[in-house]
């Protein structure tokens, strides 16, 4: 029989390895792309097209760095965000025009432009697709709301003044992602998840001003200097590893795109555990 020493032991280390995850992960890189030109942001969708913006530019490339599309509209000037959630319908914003375009698969135009200044709108700072209906999302910094837009330019919601409404606010909203009809609004510390109909589902005090990539039941967070992992069902955060090269982490668990700091160069990862 087992003495009571070595049961007790074996039961540490289980204890251990269930209360430290970061043992079991691995952070994987299969590829890794030179950016030739200087670019002013970069993302990824979810079939590893890689979508590069140069001032009024933007690339689409497949995953051997060759460029199959690009767009440009001179008159509208330096592109501020590319949304690529949608891979069948990217948008761009200009932040200084206060404009939407809204493109299709080979970065044509779709529609027309959204002039946000015609909605009273001046100081849209981030916007996200909303593919449960179609719609837009954006926050504006002058009037500290999240805002939601139909393929009309219609207002369908208003959040209110996010500093009224949510007591723990720490704004601004830097970044909007749409994941499973729920809206993560992300500033520098702070995570919000509203569902469909902008209600809030939860916060996550953490930042993930550079990366969040989505799982079943967990997140992964990156702030630039650290990957977290987030536990949905027990609101529990465990620092996973020390990595602090990319400026921005985008794509999934399996597949997953670092950009590195000086953009210079990509980098696609795997994550195991």
């Amino acid at each position: 029989m087992k003495s009571l020493k070595s049961v007790i032991q074996s039961a540490n280390i289980i204890l251990f390895l269930i209360f430290n995850p970061s043992i079991f992960f691995s952070q994987k890189i299969s590829k890794e792309i030179a950016l030739s030109y200087q670019i002013d942001g970069i993302n990824v969708d979810r079939y590893g097209y890689i979508y590069e913006i140069s001032y009024d530019n933007l690339f689409k490339k497949n995953k051997n760095n060759q460029i199959i599309y690009s767009y440009s509209n001179k008159n509208l000037g330096k592109i501020s965000q590319v949304d690529v959630s949608n891979p069948l319908r990217p948008l761009l914003l200009y932040r200084d025009m206060g404009v939407i375009c809204v493109l299709d698969n080979t970065l044509s135009q779709q529609e027309k432009n959204i002039d946000l200044n015609s909605l009273s709108l001046y100081q849209t700072n981030c916007i996200a697709n909303s593919n449960f209906d179609n719609g837009i999302w954006l926050f504006d910094v002058d009037i500290n709301e999240i805002i939601k837009i139909d393929i009309h330019s219609n207002i369908t919601y208003r959040s209110g003044n996010l500093a009224v409404i949510l007591p723990d606010f720490k704004g601004p909203i830097i970044r909007m992602e749409e994941y499973n009809k729920h809206l993560f609004a992300f500033t520098k510390n702070q995570i919000f998840e509203f569902d469909q109909f902008g209600s809030l589902v939860h916060t996550i005090p953490a930042s993930a001003s550079m990366g969040f990539i989505y799982d079943d039941d967990s997140y992964i967070l990156y702030d630039g200097t650290y990957f977290l992992k987030y536990f949905k069902l027990d609101f529990k955060l465990d620092t996973l590893i020390k990595n602090s090269s990319y400026l921005k982490v985008v794509g999934e668990l399996n597949e997953a795109v670092g950009f590195y700091k000086d953009l210079t160069k990509i980098q696609f990862l795997k994550f195991d555990f």
